[in-house]
């Protein structure tokens, strides 16, 4: 990544030490550099979408009126990612707005879907089934959500656990789930604490959407190839 500023400096007249923030022009991130963005992460997170998302004669209006169309969400996460790691996905929000009264309306994240056809890379599936309370901050959180799950993945290749077993998951064939809801969700009890092998990877194949959107698999275990 590349950016300026991100330095702090002594005020002399207010006496005290005030921080620039950083201001990223490029937006490649290595593993390391991801890990180490620390409490900076969310200002990292703010320019990478609204780069991603606004072209130069477009508005902060406009990109709040984009998190009400789940296309131009999708077409966000894409772009952000891309950014972020040079390899554009598809991706699938399922997301809904609901007018709950005349004046207050919510905004229903039910699962993303971030699949990387051409790349020896599972799909990356992440539940929520949960509302997003602030527009704007809500979809900073999920995008951070999504690159992070991203890293997850890739950190996996870095283990030799990867060339002696799980590189036989890293293909279009196989989801990773990740569950990012809270105790209201209706993924908790299923997915909540859920990290092994056995439970989070999924054959692809055996997806299933009930009439809410929601998501869920024929089989609860895949069935796994000993090495």
């Amino acid at each position: 990544m590349k950016y300026t500023c991100g330095k702090s400096r002594y005020d002399s007249s207010a006496q005290e030490w005030k921080y620039e923030p950083r201001v990223y022009t490029d937006f490649y991130c290595s593993l390391k550099e991801w890990h180490s963005l620390g409490r900076g992460k969310m200002n990292y997170i703010k320019q990478l979408v609204t780069h991603a998302s606004l072209s130069e004669d477009e508005t902060e209006d406009d990109f709040y009126s984009y998190l009400y169309d789940s296309r131009e969400r999708q077409r966000i996460i894409s772009n952000a990612i891309n950014l972020i790691t040079h390899r554009r996905p598809k991706v699938t929000n399922y997301w809904e707005d609901e007018t709950l009264s005349k004046d207050y309306l919510v905004e229903k994240n039910d699962h993303i879907e971030i699949e990387f056809p051409e790349l020896k890379m599972p799909n990356i599936i992440i539940l929520y089934d949960k509302w997003e309370e602030t527009p704007g901050d809500g979809f900073f959180e999920t995008v951070k959500d999504c690159i992070d799950c991203v890293y997850k993945v890739l950190e996996l290749k870095t283990l030799d656990y990867y060339d002696n077993y799980l590189y036989q998951f890293f293909n279009n064939d196989y989801d990773y789930v990740f569950f990012k809801g809270d105790k209201d969700s209706c993924y908790y009890n299923y997915w909540n604490g859920k990290w092994s092998w056995k439970d989070v990877i999924k054959r692809k194949d055996e997806r299933i959407y009930n009439e809410y959107k929601s998501l869920l698999y024929k089989v609860n275990k895949i069935k796994l190839k000993l090495v």
